[in-house]
């Protein structure tokens, strides 16, 4: 269950669900007032799948990248054109706003995709890119 997250420059591996758990509120913590909410990605080194996720307070995203290369981003179901920026290592990243889910989603997503091999997480309703 080999999970690489980049939410800095060198990466932390990832053993565990619980160890996801904790690299999310390091993220929720680490932003300062005023700044761009955080994101990283997580890639499972077995099955070369990708998870990225955001935190947004109260809210955020996640993108899976299967080994294929199929894409597929998260969804409220909303049809917002409004465009939010997350803060992926120093860069700007603009994310939908209807891709915005409740927190508590976002870290199940995250559980599920490094505790399942790289699978896409099925608590998430997905909107294929």
């Amino acid at each position: 269950m080999a999970v690489t997250a980049y939410y800095t420059r060198e990466g932390a591996s990832l053993t565990g669900p619980a160890e996801a758990d904790e690299l999310l509120t390091r993220m929720a913590e680490d932003r300062k007032p005023g700044e761009l909410p955080r994101m990283a990605a997580l890639e499972h080194e077995e099955s070369g799948a990708v998870l990225e996720a955001g935190i947004n307070g109260e809210r955020g995203f996640v993108t899976h990248i299967s080994q294929t290369g199929r894409s597929a981003l998260s969804t409220n179901g909303s049809t917002s054109r409004e465009v939010i920026e997350y803060d992926e290592q120093a860069h700007v990243r603009e994310v939908p706003a209807h891709a915005e889910i409740p927190v508590g989603q976002v870290r199940e997503a995250v559980r599920r995709f490094v505790s399942s091999g790289g699978a896409r997480p099925d608590n998430v309703s997905w909107s294929d890119v």
